[in-house]
């Protein structure tokens, strides 16, 4: 059977070439079937979305897109269509980033497993880490530091951007050190590892020149984009 529906993926977008013979409700199901096939790939993402190979009304258009977001479990941010003046190419659109803040914290590498005593990274964005920071290991990041487990030894996080907040947050905190745009956060509490402590999720960011330190709430990232 020929495929009715045929995805082309891009750094920050999807191209959705549709069969412009047969029946919508035909390339709907299909795009359905192909998203839901795909969900582990692109959950949680944020993209756009080019439609081509077929003349769409506003409610098929809506439809697809409804129905991508729900298959594949993302957002879609906006659809591109091609203009026709300048023939630029959706390639072109897509590979620019589709938040306007123009920082390495739209990016992160994963690390999975504990960061090891005396290893050190070094990273050009942000990072997540599926585990702990070990005592005398040490994280460096130009953007955000996510950490799925406990940071013990040291974060830095490097964004020095004045219209984004940068933060460290960290399901423990008992660190050696943590600085954010410069500024070390100065704990109450010595770090401690062997005795671990009750677990207290904490988001660290700047404010008011100084680092504060957070409950992870609701609340308390909205404040970031405040």
């Amino acid at each position: 059977m020929n495929s009715k529906v045929y995805i082309k993926s891009y750094k920050n977008g999807l191209t959705v070439n549709l069969d412009p013979n047969c029946e919508f409700t035909e390339i709907l199901g299909e795009l359905i079937t192909k998203f839901r096939e795909s969900r582990d790939f692109f959950k949680g993402g944020k993209i756009a979305v080019s439609y081509e190979g077929r003349v769409l009304t506003s409610g098929e258009e809506k439809a697809l897109t409804a129905a991508i977001e729900e298959a594949a479990d993302l957002s879609v941010l906006y659809i591109i269509g091609k203009d026709e003046e300048t023939d630029l190419s959706y390639k072109k659109a897509v590979d620019k980033p589709i938040n306007d803040k123009p920082d390495d914290a739209l990016y992160a590498r994963f690390y999975y497993g504990n960061i090891k005593k005396d290893t050190i990274i070094d990273s050009d964005c942000s990072v997540v880490i599926v585990g702990d920071i070990e005592p005398g290991a040490k994280v460096t990041a130009k953007g955000n530091i996510i950490v799925m487990g406990g940071v013990y030894g040291t974060a830095v996080s490097e964004g020095d951007s004045d219209s984004y907040r940068y933060f460290v947050a960290t399901l423990n905190l008992s660190a050696e050190k943590v600085m954010i745009s410069g500024l070390r956060f100065h704990s109450k509490e010595k770090a401690r590892w062997v005795v671990r402590p009750k677990m207290s999720p904490k988001l660290l960011y700047v404010s008011d020149k100084q680092i504060v330190a957070e409950n992870i709430t609701l609340d308390a990232f909205q404040k970031l984009c405040r």
